[in-house]
């Protein structure tokens, strides 16, 4: 059972991130104070400082809960299912549910390509997607020395970033099935190539 003080400490936090995702929908990261963050989540400053250093550590650990919850989602596909349906160009789960995350989640996301504050979020999203479809090929006790096997995940990763950022920034009018199924298409594409090496 949760003791009261923890409760406590889970509101004042939602309290704190729901004032900053307003605040961040209205002027420019640079632009907020910690002041800003206290005044619309009604705490005072010294309650803020119980909780964050400043507002970008308060943006760090936002970003930790997003990539914790995207990690949960890649660890719920078995990668036995995906290996069943490998080359046949089929839409990756675990992509369609990361985008569909993305759409639920659409202030943050906007926010963090708009800014370009933290370039290495979008890389960690990038490599956690990538770390999944190269489990498929049991990459890491094949070939570790090969060129592919060094370059390629950095490549998946960088299309991943690239697409993915583009559909936030141009308003996400394609449908998440559309760019679930490119993505997939070129992940499947690049493992394919790996594959025929081994």
């Amino acid at each position: 059972m949760e003791k009261p003080t923890d409760l406590r400490i889970i509101k004042t936090q939602k309290h704190i991130k729901e004032a900053f995702y307003g605040l961040v929908s209205e002027k420019d990261f640079d632009k907020i104070t910690v002041s800003d963050i206290a005044n619309r989540a009604l705490i005072n400053r010294a309650t803020f400082y119980l909780h964050y250093q400043d507002k970008y550590d308060l943006l760090e650990k936002i970003e930790n809960d997003v990539i914790d919850q995207i990690e949960a989602i890649i660890t719920e596909i078995e990668i036995e299912r995906l290996h069943e349906h490998m080359g046949e160009s089929m839409q990756l789960p675990h992509v369609s549910k990361i985008l569909h995350y993305v759409q639920e989640n659409t202030i943050f996301f906007e926010f963090i390509t708009s800014n370009n504050i933290d370039p290495s979020f979008f890389h960690k999203m990038g490599e956690l997607m990538n770390k999944t479809v190269f489990e498929i090929a049991k990459l890491e006790s094949k070939k570790t020395d090969a060129i592919y096997n060094k370059y390629i995940p950095n490549i998946n990763s960088a299309i991943f970033i690239s697409i993915v950022s583009q559909w936030i920034k141009t308003g996400m009018k394609e449908s998440v099935h559309e760019i679930s199924m490119l993505l997939s298409k070129l992940a499947w594409s690049s493992l394919n190539m790996v594959l025929q090496e081994l």
